[in-house]
C-alpha cells in the first residue's frame, strides 16, 4: 500500500550507531526508508532489528561500535525486549545496488556488514501477523566526519496503512 503512518523520523549521525524507539503496539509490517546521506545518495543499514516484550540476555544490540574508518567509538542504546527472528524471505528491498553489501546484510546480527543502497530505499519487513512489538531498533554505518543518514521507520498492521514511529536525521 502507499498510505503509512509515520513513528519516527530522523538522522542517524557520527556519535549515534544505534537509535531504539519505543514502539509498544501490535505491528504486522515495517518499512525502514533512507534517503542517503548529508553528502551524497548512499546510505549503509548495518542493522535493523525488532523486539518483542519481555528481556532476553544477549538479544540487545549493546555492543560497543568503533568505526572502522574513524578513531571514534559509540556505545549503543539497548533493548529491553527478545529480539524477533526476521526471516530475510518476507523482507521486500526497493534496490540493492552492490552485490557485496544486498539487503539481507540488514536482518543478519553481524556489525561487520551492511546494506549498502543508492538512496532513496526502503526496505518492507513482513512478520506474517500481528505481534506485539515493544522496539525497534536501527544501526547505520559511522561516518568519520559529521554527515547525518535522513530515515524514517513506519509500522502497519495491515501493510496497506502506515503510521510513522520516527522521520528525521
Amino acid at each position: 500500500g502507499s498510505s503509512w503512518k509515520q513513528v519516527y523520523n530522523g538522522n542517524s549521525t557520527l556519535g549515534k550507531a544505534n537509535e531504539v524507539f519505543d514502539i509498544n503496539t501490535k505491528v504486522k509490517a515495517f518499512k525502514i526508508y533512507g534517503y542517503g546521506n548529508s553528502e551524497n545518495n548512499w546510505f549503509s543499514l548495518i542493522e535493523f532489528a525488532v523486539y518483542k516484550p519481555g528481556v532476553k540476555a544477549g538479544d540487545a544490540i549493546s555492543t560497543t561500535i568503533t568505526d572502522s574508518t574513524s578513531p571514534a567509538t559509540d556505545t549503543v542504546a539497548k533493548a529491553t525486549g527478545t529480539k524477533v527472528n526476521v526471516n530475510v524471505n518476507s523482507v521486500t528491498f526497493s534496490q540493492q545496488p552492490e552485490n557485496n553489501n544486498p539487503g539481507r546484510n540488514a536482518f543478519d546480527g553481524n556489525a561487520g556488514t551492511v546494506w549498502a543502497s543508492n538512496g532513496p530505499a526502503d526496505a518492507v519487513i513482513d512478520l506474517g501477523k500481528k505481534i506485539p512489538v515493544s522496539e525497534v531498533g536501527v544501526q547505520f554505518m559511522l561516518y568519520s566526519d559529521d554527515r547525518t543518514i535522513p530515515y524514517s521507520v513506519e509500522i502497519s498492521d495491515n501493510k496497506t496503512a502506515w503510521t510513522s514511529v520516527f522521520a528525521g536525521s
